[in-house]
């Protein structure tokens, strides 16, 4: 009996040493169990700031502008193109500052393993085990991050999609805008051809003008002075018309004189004078012809009115007083005719002279010099 006691001791002292050694071992482990627990908690409740309590939502329907595909052109189109980017973009993806999981203040429920009813008893299911999920246990909660986690990795890979839809759209609208550009450019360069165009064009008709109003006043000069000369042929004519008159007087005159002896005053010089002495050399110009009649009107210089008429003016017909004309034709003077004289207007300078048609070697034009 003493030894089997002895036995007995013997055994429960090793089982003792044996459950302190456990005892010892089961402790550090509930160390590492309670700090694991408590990082994973800590590690959960951070976590949950970080992930959106609800998935964002859409603010409704916002009309943006869309790009405009239609061709450059200037003229106006009826239908424009767009490219119609906005209907499949959700401005959910703008919002910021969601509001996230707090987590802190549902700490109870991350501890708690089983779920218990409201006065704190253990729920157990049909089969009596207890339950570890639904509401207001740790394994719900967790369910309710992971479900609100995967939204927003959902939500994450949309709005990745969303940006890939609108590098598409942006790099379409560089595209377009560098082409715009390019075009706006050579418009800019083609319109300030045009602007210098313009300048020289208004340089050119500021000009013009000022050669129109130059132009203008020369014709209004131009109209003055050929009404001057219009008044002057009308005065020529006239005299023409008068001269033509005296010449048919002269002509009768002359036909009754042909044939009367000198001393019947006929031939010589003028009358009361003896034989005229001329100097040689040039003693008018024929300012007109008549190719009909015959004869020539002469202007005559000063000196060969003195040496025809003498001081003293005479109504008396004229003796026998004959000039030749010559014309200068490529500068050497050429012989034309012989006139004599009929008539005499010293106060006008002019004289009537019949042309001698025997000694007549080319028609008489006017500018022909007059020489003795």
């Amino acid at each position: 009996m003493g030894k089997l006691l002895r036995v007995l001791v013997v055994f429960c002292l090793l089982l003792s040493i044996g459950a302190l050694v456990l005892g010892i071992l089961l402790f550090g482990k509930r160390e590492l169990l309670k700090g694991r627990a408590q990082k994973l908690e800590n590690a959960i409740i951070q976590l949950g700031a970080l992930i959106e309590e609800e998935a964002p939502q859409s603010s409704g329907v916002v009309q943006y502008p869309e790009r405009d595909m239609s061709p450059n052109a200037l003229d106006f189109l009826d239908d424009q193109e767009f490219s119609g980017f906005w209907p499949t973009y959700s401005n959910s993806y703008e919002l910021v500052d969601a509001a996230t999981m707090n987590v802190k203040r549902r700490e109870n429920e991350l501890m708690a393993y089983f779920k218990r009813t409201p006065d704190g008893k253990v729920i157990k299911n049909a089969r009596g085990l207890k339950v570890t999920d639904g509401e207001g246990t740790m394994q719900g909660l967790l369910d309710e991050i992971i479900g609100n986690a995967e939204d927003q990795y959902n939500l994450l890979n949309d709005t990745r999609q969303q940006l890939a839809d609108i590098r598409a759209e942006l790099v379409a609208t560089i595209q377009d805008l560098n082409q715009s550009k390019t075009g706006y450019r050579q418009a800019l360069l083609k319109i300030q051809n045009l602007e210098a165009d313009i300048a020289r064009l208004q340089t050119d008709l500021r000009n013009t003008k000022d050669e129109l109003a130059e132009a203008r006043d020369m014709i209004r000069s131009l109209q003055d002075e050929l009404a001057e000369e219009r008044r002057q042929l009308q005065l020529v004519e006239e005299q023409k018309v008068q001269l033509e008159d005296e010449v048919a007087q002269l002509k009768e005159e002359l036909e009754q004189w042909i044939g009367k002896p000198p001393e019947s005053g006929g031939l010589p010089g003028p009358a009361g004078q003896g034989e005229i002495v001329w100097d040689p050399g040039e003693k008018g110009k024929v300012v007109s012809v008549n190719p009909a009649w015959n004869f020539v009107i002469i202007s005559l210089s000063d000196a060969a009115l003195n040496e025809l008429l003498g001081d003293e003016d005479s109504d008396q017909p004229l003796g026998l007083v004959q000039f030749m004309i010559k014309r200068e034709i490529e500068g050497e003077d050429t012989f034309v005719t012989k006139v004599q004289l009929q008539k005499v207007r010293r106060d006008e300078k002019l004289a009537i002279a019949s042309i001698l048609s025997d000694w007549q070697q080319m028609p008489v034009q006017e500018g022909d010099i007059v020489f003795k």
